[in-house]
């Protein structure tokens, strides 16, 4: 019988140990993988030789346990699936195998377990899948060892692949419920988050851990939300990119040195960096996107007529068509459409709620005599009765009682919505919200205005996530979700994909009138806004593009696939990922920077030295005491790859290896509503610019 083809050896390197291997000794002097697999005809790996390779490598005092492990039969093993890690003191750290019959889980988990222990494991397998073959997925089973292997594993845990088996996962989560009513309210919460995700539920990993030195006791850990694998049913289908690129533009690269130099001149303000001094841009997501090459023809054929230009009678039909409101008026960028839409509404209070002011919008209404107001519904944190796939919602109950107090009802101007929440992390806006919201207006007398930049992704979320609208084209959500408000403030320069403009709509025509006159003094035209012909032309045609469902549902895949990948170099990111960007928080990140000196903004001038990347603090630099710190890595629409992805969790990776090296930042000059974009800082400590010091000290 051929028995070529035994083993893989891998680490720095990758060693294929062939069966007659010659007598080379390998010094094992780093941690290494040894996997096995039979090959496609089922060959038997030898053990007598496999023994050879493990006293070579130096471990010969884990083949007794190995041997045993892997149920040798006249000196033949065959694993269905086998990983083994073993540490620089030649120690069994981990072992990993599949199998695909009960019987073999049977015998493999007869070794280094005591009898009840193995029971007990056993017994809750049989109850989801019976004593049988698992011939479509197989069991995945993981050991891990701490420095002596003699006691047994430390912890077992087992992947169960409900999904391979079950067309409704409910059934076998069922049966788990009855077997473990202990466990029954967290079975129900993953349940539940898979429903809100629109997701299925792939594996339950359940996990028992040791109780004692001997081996002979191990309890069953609760199987929680995070210990779910739940994956979207297009989890393993490729997403393709819906558009090729044309004009590319090169990519600024540096040396650390140079950055240092660089952020020191811009006194340790991000916003002060100059183009070529950035290797990637991830600041904002605001008019930083690519334009296709319809847009780009819009620069040919816009109309620069002064006043009622095609040009604007395409943006107002496009417009009109979208939103469904009876005015609609251009503006050159969103703080255009707050400022004159908010300077027409102050008359009717002082209090201005919503599910969450962001930086420009708390200051133009605190500019125009305002006071902002934030009712997220997770301000404080979410509890476990949160709706996780809408954490950007409003506080109902919270908006309730301020509208219906005596000391504050009269004072209410109108109510904001924020679609998606960027304060809040990106996160989206239930229909149901919205709904209640309004709901609320109307009872009180109070006007609801949208913040509709990034309506289209909170639609796509929607879409995805609430009941009633799978089938639903995302025009349709944005009509219905519009239909709810009686104005919006619009910034084109995100959902709009343009680089410049945006618009402010309304219902009311004595408010029209208000902000119209206040446009033709401030910014130009009522038909153009501020705006040059071909800028109106690129917003319709951008509104067109950014409604086709293979863009947008590409573009919130792309967002949680940076978030993955950021997460699996170790990165605390805020989850579940929202639209258009995402938050990491600074303060689990680097713990020992205390809140006082600005530990996100530390990061982010931390991750540009270490790489180029530009990203922004959220945090008390921009908010105040009191906010949470977060860095917010905000993705340009159409712009960044996989590879650029990939490079910034490099340089993550770095920064986690480095992160007790990160100090904290102090404010040398500041003044004004939004201080963070002209501010000056510098580090709590001086530091040398130099090839021999560590930037961070």
């Amino acid at each position: 019988m051929d028995k070529q083809k035994s083993l893989t050896i891998s680490a720095k390197f990758s060693l294929l140990v062939e069966s007659n291997f010659n007598n080379t000794n390998v010094n094992n002097n780093f941690d290494f993988t040894v996997r096995m697999k039979p090959d496609i005809d089922g060959v038997l790996i030898d053990t007598v030789e496999l023994q050879q390779v493990f006293y070579k490598l130096g471990c010969a005092k884990n083949w007794t346990y190995l041997s045993k492990l892997m149920m040798t039969t006249a000196n033949y093993v065959i694993p269905d699936f086998l990983t083994m890690d073993i540490g620089k003191a030649n120690a069994l750290t981990h072992v990993q195998y599949s199998v695909n019959s009960y019987l073999n889980l049977k015998k493999l988990l007869s070794v280094g377990l005591a009898q009840n222990s193995r029971e007990q494991i056993l017994e809750l397998v049989s109850t989801v899948f019976g004593s049988e073959n698992y011939n479509q997925k197989p069991i995945m089973v993981s050991l891990s060892f701490d420095d002596d292997c003699n006691g047994g594993p430390v912890t077992v845990r087992l992947y169960v692949p409900i999904s391979a088996y079950f067309k409704n996962v409910s059934k076998p989560v069922d049966k788990l419920k009855q077997k473990y009513p202990t466990y029954k309210e967290e079975l129900t919460k993953m349940e539940q988050l898979a429903s809100q995700l629109n997701c299925t539920i792939q594996d339950i990993v359940f996990e028992f851990n040791r109780t004692s030195p001997s081996g002979f006791s191990y309890t069953l850990s609760t199987p929680s939300a995070t210990d779910v694998a739940i994956q979207k049913i297009e989890e393993n289908e490729i997403f393709l990119q819906p558009y090729i690129c044309k004009t590319i533009e090169p990519i600024f690269m540096s040396t650390k040195k140079e950055r240092m130099i660089w952020i020191r001149e811009a006194k340790f303000n991000l916003f002060k960096l100059k183009y070529n001094e950035i290797t990637l841009d991830f600041l904002t997501d605001s008019g930083t996107g690519a334009m296709s090459s319809a847009q780009t023809a819009c620069l040919l054929t816009g109309d620069e007529r002064y006043a009622g230009s095609s040009s604007y009678y395409n943006f107002k039909k496009t417009v009109e068509d979208l939103v469904g409101y009876k005015y609609n008026l251009p503006v050159h960028q969103g703080r255009a459409a707050e400022r004159l839409l908010y300077c027409a509404l102050r008359s009717k209070g002082k209090i201005v709620p919503s599910n969450g002011h962001f930086d420009t919008s708390r200051a133009n209404i605190e500019y125009v005599g305002l006071k902002a107001v934030n009712l997220q519904v997770c301000n404080d944190g979410c509890n476990d009765d949160a709706n996780i796939s809408f954490l950007g919602n409003m506080d109902i109950v919270g908006l309730d009682e301020l509208l219906s107090s005596k000391e504050s009802a009269n004072s209410v101007a109108f109510v904001t919505l924020s679609i998606t929440n960027n304060l809040a992390g990106g996160q989206p806006v239930s229909m149901e919200n919205i709904k209640s919201v309004r709901k609320l207006c109307t009872k009180y007398g109070k006007m609801l205005i949208f913040d509709g930049c990034r309506m289209v992704e909170n639609s796509c979320f929607i879409k995805m996530r609430e009941d009633g609208y799978k089938n639903k084209s995302i025009h349709a959500i944005i009509r219905e979700m519009m239909s709810f408000g009686d104005g919006m403030i619009m910034s084109a320069k995100k959902d709009g994909l343009c680089h410049i403009g945006g618009w402010v709509s309304m219902n009311d025509q004595d408010i029209f009138e208000a902000v119209e006159e206040m446009l033709i003094l401030t910014e130009g035209y009522s038909t153009y806004g501020g705006l040059a012909g071909r800028d109106l032309d690129c917003i319709a045609q951008g509104l067109k593009e950014v409604v086709q469902e293979n863009y947008i549902m590409n573009r919130i895949k792309s967002i949680t696939t940076l978030g993955k990948i950021l997460k699996n170099v170790s990165v605390p990111v805020e989850e579940p990922f929202g639209g258009h960007a995402i938050y990491v928080d600074a303060s689990k990140f680097i713990p020992l920077v205390p809140m006082e000196h600005y530990p996100a903004h530390a990061l982010a001038i931390a991750l540009y030295i270490e790489s180029g990347i530009r990203t922004v603090s959220l945090g008390s630099l921009e908010f105040g005491s009191g906010a949470k710190e977060l860095l917010r890595i905000a993705v340009p629409r159409r712009t960044y790859s996989d590879t650029h992805y990939a490079y910034l969790a490099q340089a993550f990776k770095k920064l986690v290896n480095k992160k007790h090296n990160i100090i904290g930042m102090k404010i040398v000059k500041a003044t004004g509503l939004m201080r963070h974009f002209t501010a000056e800082l510098d580090y709590i400590n001086e530091i040398r610019v130099d090839n021999s010091v560590n930037y961070t000290c």
